[in-house]
C-alpha cells in the first residue's frame, strides 16, 4: 500500500489542499473551486468546505495529490506494476455531498478517481494527444515531470521534424506545426506516440472504393462507348485490343475496343517560301543550262 497508517487520527477543521503534484495530475487538477497559483507560487484557500477527520500516515510510494493538516497525505495515487491504487485517508467527503459550508467538488473528484482506477486514457498522468485544424497540427503533452523532452514529427513522406514543447503550466506542454502537405502524421515523444490526419476526414475518392461500372455506364451507353473489366475474380489482367473503326461501325466486341477515327482536320496556318526568286534564281538557272550545253557539246 502507498500509505502506512501511524495509528493516530487527527480531528479538527481543515481544508483539503491540492499539492504541487496534484496540480499536475489529471485526477485533481482543475477541480472546481481550486485557486490558481500566483507568480510567487502562492495560492488562496480553495473554494470548498472543511473536513474534520483524517487518518495519519506515512507515504512509502506513489503521488501525493492532496494534503491534510500538517501536510499529512490525504489522497495518494500509486501504480504498482499493471495495477492502480487510490488511498483517501478521510471519510468526510460526504460533507461536500451534503453541501456543508457550500460543499465541494465531490462528484468530480470521485468520478475521476473511479475512471482513473479503470485506466481511462484521458486521465493518464503521462499522455500525449495530437489534433489537426486545417493545416496546423497541435500536440498536447501531459506529464508529472518538468521537461518532456523533444518531440519528433514524422510526415507522410517519412521525413522527421524535431519540435520543442512550450510549457503551459500545471504539467501541460504544447507544440504546433504547419503541415505542408495532406496525409497522416505521426508524433513520438519517448514511449508515447499519437496520430493525426491533415485534410478531409472522409474524402470523396474514399467514400466508395468498391470497383463498379455503374457510374460510367450511362455515359458509355449515351456516347456509344463500352466498359471492359481488366480482370475478374483475381485472374490475370488482360487489356483488350485497340482497333481503329470508321463511320458508324461497332466500337467494341469480344476482346477488343475500337477508337473511332473522324478524319477531321483543322488548318492552323500556311507558310510559303520561294525556292528561286529574282535575279539570283535566274542566274542559277542560266548557269545550270550552260553547264548542260557544255557537257552535251563534248
Amino acid at each position: 500500500m502507498p500509505v502506512r497508517p501511524t495509528g493516530n487520527v487527527t480531528t479538527g477543521p481543515f481544508k483539503p489542499l491540492v499539492s504541487e503534484q496534484g496540480r499536475r495530475h489529471p485526477v485533481t487538477n482543475e477541480l472546481p473551486g481550486l485557486p490558481s497559483v500566483t507568480a510567487e507560487g502562492d495560492a488562496a484557500d480553495p473554494d470548498w468546505s472543511r473536513w474534520f477527520r483524517q487518518i495519519d500516515g506515512t507515504t512509502t510510494q506513489g503521488d501525493i495529490v492532496m494534503n491534510g493538516p500538517g501536510d499529512q497525505p490525504l489522497l495518494v495515487l500509486d501504480r504498482p506494476g499493471e495495477g492502480r491504487i487510490a488511498m483517501l485517508m478521510s471519510d468526510h467527503v460526504w460533507l461536500w455531498a451534503r453541501g456543508f459550508e457550500g460543499g465541494g467538488p465531490h462528484t468530480q473528484l470521485l468520478r475521476r478517481l473511479g475512471h482513473w482506477l479503470m485506466k481511462e486514457p484521458e486521465l493518464d498522468e503521462e499522455a500525449m494527444r495530437a489534433e489537426a485544424v486545417g493545416n496546423r497540427i497541435t500536440v498536447q503533452r501531459q506529464t508529472m515531470g518538468d521537461d518532456p523532452g523533444p518531440l519528433n514529427l514524422i510526415t507522410p513522406a517519412g521525413d522527421v521534424v524535431e519540435l520543442t514543447f512550450e510549457p503551459q503550466g500545471d504539467g501541460k506542454f504544447e507544440a504546433s506545426y504547419e503541415a505542408p502537405a495532406l496525409g497522416l502524421y505521426r508524433v513520438a515523444n519517448g514511449d508515447l506516440t499519437a496520430l493525426t490526419h491533415v485534410g478531409p476526414v472522409n474524402p470523396r475518392e474514399y467514400s466508395d472504393i468498391v470497383s463498379t461500372a455503374n457510374v460510367l455506364q450511362p455515359v458509355a451507353d449515351t456516347t456509344g462507348g463500352a466498359i471492359s473489366r481488366m480482370a475478374r475474380d483475381g485472374s490475370a489482367s488482360a487489356l483488350p485490343n485497340i482497333i481503329p473503326v470508321r463511320g458508324n461501325s461497332a466500337t467494341s466486341g469480344n476482346g477488343w475496343m475500337g477508337l473511332r477515327t473522324t478524319d477531321a482536320t483543322r488548318l492552323i496556318g500556311i507558310s510559303q517560301i520561294p525556292l528561286l526568286a529574282g535575279f539570283l534564281g535566274l542566274a542559277i538557272l542560266l548557269l545550270a543550262m550552260a553547264g548542260m550545253w557544255a557537257r552535251e557539246g563534248r
